[in-house]
C-alpha cells in the first residue's frame, strides 16, 4: 500500500440561519459580507474556481457551538478572525478526511 498525498482546500462554511450570529463572534466582522446571500454567492464562485483548477475542496461548517469551543480550546486569548477560521477549517477538514479514509470499524 502506498501513501498518497492529498491536498485539501478547506472552506469555512456558514449556514443561512446562523450566519449573522456567527459573524458577530468575529473580530473582523466589519470585513465580512453583510448578508448570507452575498457571502454564499462569493463562496460558490471561489469553490467553483478552485475545483476548476483541480483543487479538492471540503466545506467546514462554522456552527455556534463547536466553533467557539474549538477556538477556546485551541486558540485561547486570540481574536476570532480569518486566520482562526482557516485554522479551524483546516483542522476539521483533516479530521473529516481521515475519518472518510478509515472505512468501517471492525
Amino acid at each position: 500500500m502506498t501513501n498518497r498525498i492529498v491536498q485539501l482546500f478547506p472552506l469555512p462554511w456558514y449556514e443561512a440561519q446562523s450566519y449573522q450570529r456567527v459573524c458577530a463572534l468575529m473580530a473582523d466582522k466589519d470585513g465580512l459580507f453583510g448578508t448570507y446571500a452575498e457571502w454564499f454567492a462569493a463562496a460558490q464562485r471561489t469553490e467553483q474556481r478552485l475545483r476548476g483548477e483541480g483543487v479538492t475542496t471540503i466545506r467546514v461548517v462554522l456552527d455556534l457551538v463547536q466553533f467557539p469551543a474549538w477556538c477556546a480550546a485551541n486558540r485561547p486569548g486570540l481574536h476570532i478572525d480569518a486566520k482562526v477560521r482557516v485554522a479551524y477549517a483546516a483542522a476539521m477538514a483533516a479530521e473529516q478526511y481521515r475519518a472518510s479514509q478509515a472505512g468501517p470499524a471492525h
